[in-house]
């Protein structure tokens, strides 16, 4: 047991095993099932909420007429 500790001290893993360069491929996002409408009305929502100037329960009824089409 000593040994094999001595020896993983002595001998650092090697960084030539680490690959230097990966490819990645772009993930498809799908398309938002929300108008441009509904995006651009829920982030003005969140902004005022956010700015403390509606309640929780009002941005949350606020948010699901929304969503929901009204």
């Amino acid at each position: 047991m000593r040994q094999q500790l001595q020896d993983l001290q002595a001998a650092p893993p090697s960084i030539a095993a680490v690959p230097t360069s990966t490819a990645y491929t772009a993930i498809q996002v799908p398309p938002s099932p929300l108008s441009p409408a509904q995006q651009t009305k829920l982030a003005d929502l969140l902004v005022r909420y956010k700015a403390d100037t509606i309640t929780a329960q009002d941005y949350h009824a606020q948010r699901a007429a929304i969503l929901a089409g009204n």
